[in-house]
C-alpha cells in the first residue's frame, strides 16, 4: 500500500512582512519585558506615560504589580472575622449594573504581530468561558473584601468601574492587593488650570457659570465610567498608575481643552454647555490626550499650581507627598499600611494645609462666595486611586475640611 504523506509536514510559514509600526512595537514590548525583568521602574513609568503605554494586558499583569508595589504584601486579615460593612448594599446594586461595555471573557486585545507566543497566549486567553455573572460575583467579593477589611471606609459610586478595570486585568487574586494600596487622590484646581492655560475657554465657561461638575466621574473613576473602549481605558490606567495623583485633572483639562472650537462656538447657555462638557468625547485619541496632560503638568507642576490658586492641599495628600513617600520607593519596597492609615486616620484638626497655597492672588468677592458656600470644590476633594483610598470619604466633616478651591 503505497504511503501517503501528510502536506501538513511540508506546509511553509509564509513570512510575514512587517511595517515600520509593528517593528517600533515587538521593540516597545522587549524595552517593557526588559524593565519588567530588571524592576527599572523609572522606565517602566516613562513608558507608561508615552505612546501605547504598556500595549495589551499580559504586560499590564506583570508591570502595574511592580508600579503599584503589591506584589509581597502580608496579608493577615481573617475573613471569618470581619463584619459585613454598611455600603455592601450599595456595591451590589452597582455591580448588578457593571460590565455592560467591557469584555468578560479575557481581555480585548488586538492580535498585532507580536510574536507567535503572544498570540498564543492572547487568543487561549479570549477564548476563555467565562460569564458575565460570574465576574460580577468576583467584582462583588472584591469590593466587599477591601471594604470589610477597612471598615471606616466609605464606597462611592463609581469606584465599581476602577475594580472592574483592575479584575479583567490582573484577574480577582491579583486584583484586590492592587486596588487596596492605599494612595489617597486629593483632586483639585481644574480652574485654575484652564485659567492659566487658555483664558477665553475659562472666562466662557466662567460666564456661562457652569461649575466642574461634569469631570466628577471622569476624576473618581479614572475615565471607566465614561469610555466604552476598554483599550482607552487601560491605556489610560497605565498612565495614572505610573503619575503622579494629580495627573486625572491634567487629563481632564486636556479634555476639556481639546473641545475648545465646538466650545466657543456655543450658544452662552448654562444647561447646554453643562450637557456638553459631561459627555466624554468616545472618539478622541486618548494617546494625544497623555501628551497634552503631560504638558500641562510640565508647565504647571503640581506645587507650582497650588501657589498660583493660592489653594495648597494638605501636607498629607498624595500629590503632595508623591516623591517621598510614593516614587522613591523601590522594587519589593511594601508601602507602610500603618502610616498611611495613620495619615488616614488624621483628625480634620491636625489637617494642615501644605505651604504651596501661602502666595496665591486674594479672591474675588465671586470666589469668596463659592468658597463660603463649599459646593464648586467637593467633587474634587477625593479623587479615585487604584488603591483603598479612592473610597475614602471617611465622613463629612472630613470631606469638608479637606475640600479646597481654585
Amino acid at each position: 500500500m503505497k504511503k501517503r504523506h501528510t502536506n501538513a509536514k511540508f506546509v511553509r510559514l509564509r513570512k510575514v512582512t512587517q511595517t515600520k509600526e509593528d517593528i517600533e512595537l515587538n521593540r516597545r514590548i522587549r524595552r517593557i519585558n526588559e524593565a519588567i525583568s530588571s524592576k527599572e521602574l523609572d522606565l517602566l513609568r516613562h513608558l507608561a506615560r508615552t505612546d501605547n503605554g504598556f500595549v495589551n494586558d499580559g504586560l499590564r499583569r506583570r508591570a502595574w504589580p511592580l508600579l503599584l508595589h503589591c506584589g509581597k504584601v502580608i496579608d493577615d486579615w481573617d475573613e471569618n472575622k470581619a463584619e459585613e460593612h454598611k455600603d455592601e448594599r450599595q456595591v451590589l446594586l452597582d455591580v448588578e449594573r457593571s460590565l455592560n461595555n467591557y469584555p468578560t471573557g479575557g481581555s480585548y486585545r488586538k492580535l498585532a504581530f507580536l510574536s507567535i507566543r503572544h498570540v498564543v497566549v492572547s487568543w487561549f486567553s479570549d477564548l476563555t468561558p467565562v460569564t458575565k455573572k460570574q465576574k460580577q460575583d468576583d467584582l462583588n467579593d472584591i469590593i466587599v473584601e477591601v471594604l470589610r477589611k477597612y471598615p471606616l471606609l466609605h464606597y462611592y459610586q463609581g469606584y465599581h468601574d476602577v475594580c472592574t478595570c483592575f479584575l479583567i486585568v490582573m484577574g480577582k487574586t491579583n486584583a484586590i492587593p492592587a486596588i487596596e494600596n492605599p494612595i489617597l487622590r486629593q483632586l483639585t484646581l481644574i480652574n485654575t488650570l484652564l485659567k492659566l492655560e487658555d483664558p477665553p475657554v475659562f472666562d466662557f465657561i466662567d460666564e456661562v457659570g457652569v461649575l466642574p461638575y461634569y469631570c466628577l466621574s471622569w476624576i473618581l473613576t479614572w475615565c471607566s465610567h465614561d469610555i466604552t473602549d476598554f483599550a482607552k481605558v487601560a491605556r489610560l490606567f497605565d498612565f495614572f498608575i505610573a503619575s503622579n495623583p494629580l495627573m486625572p485633572v491634567y487629563f481632564a483639562t486636556a479634555v476639556v481643552l481639546s473641545r475648545r472650537k465646538e466650545l466657543l462656538e456655543m450658544e452662552p447657555d448654562n444647561a447646554l454647555v453643562h450637557h456638553f462638557l459631561s459627555k466624554f468625547p468616545q472618539d478622541v485619541d486618548v494617546d494625544i490626550l497623555v501628551v497634552h496632560a503631560i504638558e500641562l503638568e510640565i508647565k504647571f507642576s503640581p506645587e507650582e499650581l497650588q501657589r498660583k490658586a493660592g489653594a495648597g492641599l494638605d501636607e498629607t495628600s498624595t500629590v503632595n507627598t508623591y516623591a517621598t513617600l510614593w516614587s522613591s520607593l523601590q522594587p519589593g519596597d511594601v508601602p507602610s499600611k500603618p502610616d498611611a492609615e495613620r495619615i488616614l486616620s488624621l483628625p480634620p484638626a491636625e489637617r494642615k494645609p501644605s505651604r504651596f497655597g501661602d502666595q496665591g492672588p486674594a479672591r474675588n468677592a465671586k470666589e469668596r462666595l463659592v468658597l463660603k458656600n463649599r459646593t464648586l470644590w467637593t467633587l474634587l476633594a477625593v479623587g479615585a486611586g487604584m488603591g483603598t483610598a479612592a473610597l475614602i470619604m471617611l465622613n463629612n466633616h472630613a470631606m469638608r475640611q479637606w475640600m479646597v478651591d481654585a
